[in-house]
Order: C-alpha cells, then structure tokens, then sequence
C-alpha cells in the first residue's frame, strides 16, 4: 500500500503536521483517491468504521464525506446481509483469515445509498498494513467499489429473454406436437372415409360417410381459423366493430356456438337488462371458448352469469372442476399451454380470447375462489 496512503490514516489518527499530510495527499496516492471516479473508502479493520471516504464515494452511495467519516460500513449492507458482514468484520479482526480481502479478486454484491435505493457494485478489498507511527497498531482495509447496477440489469435482461426464448421454444414444441395430432387425425379419417365411400352401395353407409369427411374438415378449419386470428391479433390487425350489444345475445349466440345441449346445457342466469359495447363476433368468440374451456378442463354444472361493475359488465363463467393449479394460472392465457399435457387442442382459446378482449377495451382474467372450480371473467364497456 502507497506511503501516501498510510500517511493520510495516520494523519487522520494524529493530527499532527498537517501541512506535510496535505501536501503528500495532494500530489501522491490522495491526488488520484479524488480523482478517481470508483469509490475508494478506507475503514478501520477492528470498527468497520470509515476513516478516508472519496467524491466517487460520495457521488455513488449519496454520502458527503464529513458525514461519511466515522460512519460503521453496515449501513451501505442492505438488510439481509448485515449479520453476515458483523460476523466476516469480527472474524477479520480476530486476525483469521478473509475470503474476500487480499484474494486479488473482486466481487459482486448489493449494497445501499444514503437514501434507501439498491445498488449492484463490484467490490476489491486489501489490507493496509499499521501505519508507520509510534503506539499505532491499528488495521486498515480499503474498498475500491464499481457500480455495475447497469451491467446486472442488462444480465438480468438477457436471462429473462432466454427464459421467454425457452418458454416459447417449449409452446412451440407443444403447439407442434399438438398440430400434428390435430391436422394428421382429422386428415386420416376423411382418407378413410373417402376410401370406404368409394365401394361403398348403401346409401346410408354413404351418407353418414360423407357426414364424418365433414366434420373432420370442420375441425382442420377450424384449426387454421385460430392460427389465423391469433396471427391477426399478435400483428394488431384484428378488425373490430364495436355496437352496443345486450349481453344475453351473445351468451345465446356463444353457447350455441359451443354446443349447449342436452347432459352438456349451461345455466344461463345473464338477463336481457345488460349491454356490452363491443364486436359481436368477437365476444361471441370469446364466450365460446370460456364455455368450451370450462367443459373440457371442469366439471358440470357449468354456470354463466353478469353483472355492472362501475362503467363495465362483467361476465362470470363458472364450473364446478378442480380449479386452476397454483403453478399453472401465470401461464393460462398464453398460446401453445394447455392445463393438462394430453388434453385435446392446441392451447390457443384463452389466449384469443385475452387478444380479443384487449381489442375491444375489455378485460378477461381468471378470478381465484375459496371453493371449488374455476371463474373466467371477461368486462367490457356498458358505453361507449
């Protein structure tokens, strides 16, 4: 350690020939301990006490140096980490060994400003040994601290952008898989049924053949239809209509495009006094898929019902199943998931419906409950 630097601690210990301090301060080791724009901090080794504290100090933790002075090292620790650097501190003292003083690395931890704001910095400890003056056997350490908050956020970045790289990588795996399922079976049955139909003499054989070739194209339709508006959606190209719409229309015209009949009927408890201003296509749409989603992920009964909420209607689907699972319900209106791995489909309903809902200024959200099953809410405007 420089001489300068030892003569300013001990200068600062006894202030004696302060002329001779201030000059060797000035032009040797203490010139660049201003200088510098690291923070360079020197605390006593048995106290954790600051004894020299730069501007870059000053600049970083917010701190004035003659405030600075004295001042024990804990409070630049966040909270969690005090007890840890209380008892490195003590042991330091005792004379064991540091496994962060004097290794010739740098490390990197948070640390505190004066006015309560987190930090990242890198941080590099030396010893510096007792300085050369009668009676004075005190420790030293200095700190040369680097703020790299910037460079942790950026690291942070880049691994939640991997996280959602491999997430998506991992919906994209799922959504081919389930694809493949979806496009080969339908596909398959029509060869089938086309194969059957052509040495086929009965009329009837022929006819319900010809009924099975067009519900597995429906299906394959139906498939290249979601891909297709949830293409539309993600590019924000999605057409959107608005008109004020009572709500018991579209819940009639949702459930019956999602089948509502006989052991399967939903309780529609919506009457005709609410209205939605919205595309009827669109929450048509949406309605479907919520009623779809509750049959094939629920239990019956499924039930439906609305009420004003402020300037808003909202519509509750609810059924009467296991619910959403803990881990599962951040992930449920994101494309390519599905609740159950072997389930039918390609995990695209709730996530149309999110885009649709947020096309038409609307809302739709999975509302948690103490009792069993599950609620869907969508809202959206009473008026425009």
């Amino acid at each position: 350690m420089p001489f300068e630097l030892e003569s300013a601690i001990s200068r600062y210990r006894h202030p004696v020939d302060a002329e001779f301090t201030s000059a060797k301060f000035t032009h040797g080791f203490g010139r660049l301990f201003e200088l510098v724009s690291d923070a360079v901090i020197v605390a006593s080794a048995e106290t954790g006490d600051v004894v020299l504290w730069n501007p870059g100090a000053a600049k970083m933790f917010g701190i004035a140096a003659e405030d600075a002075v004295g001042m024990s090292l804990e409070r630049l620790v966040p909270e969690p980490l005090r007890a840890r650097h209380v008892e490195g501190l003590a042991r330091y003292a005792r004379g064991e060994p540091s496994h962060i003083v004097d290794t010739g690395e740098s490390v990197e931890l948070p640390a505190v400003r004066a006015d309560g704001s987190s930090l990242w910095v890198e941080l590099a400890l030396s010893s510096v040994p007792p300085a050369d003056v009668p009676g004075d056997e005190a420790r030293h350490v200095v700190a040369i601290i680097r703020d790299v908050s910037a460079r942790k956020a950026a690291e942070a970045e880049v691994i939640a952008r991997n996280d959602q790289l491999r997430a998506a990588n991992e919906g994209l795996r799922h959504f081919l898989a389930a694809a493949a399922h979806d496009i080969v079976g339908p596909a398959g049955g029509m060869r089938g049924a086309a194969e059957l139909i052509s040495g086929e003499e009965d009329p009837g054989e022929i006819a319900e053949l010809a009924g099975l070739i067009v519900r597995q194209a429906d299906l394959v339709i139906e498939l290249g239809h979601d891909l297709g508006q949830l293409a539309s959606i993600e590019q924000g190209s999605v057409p959107v209509r608005p008109e004020r719409i009572r709500v018991s229309e579209v819940v009639n015209a949702g459930l019956e495009a999602a089948g509502n009949a006989g052991t399967t009927a939903v309780d529609n408890q919506v009457n005709d006094a609410l209205f939605w201003v919205v595309d009827r296509t669109h929450a048509t749409r949406i309605v479907a898929n919520l009623v779809t989603n509750a049959r094939k992920y629920g239990e019956m009964p499924v039930s439906i019902g609305a009420k004003r909420s402020d300037d808003h209607v909202e519509l509750r689907v609810h059924d009467m199943g296991a619910g959403v699972a803990d881990d599962f319900v951040d992930r449920l209106f994101e494309k390519f998931t599905r609740a159950r791995v072997a389930g039918e489909g390609l995990g695209l309903g709730l996530a149309i419906c999110r885009g649709l809902a947020t096309a038409n200024s609307g809302v739709v959200y999975y509302e948690p409950s103490d009792g069993p099953g599950a609620t869907f809410v969508v809202a959206f405007p009473e008026r425009s």
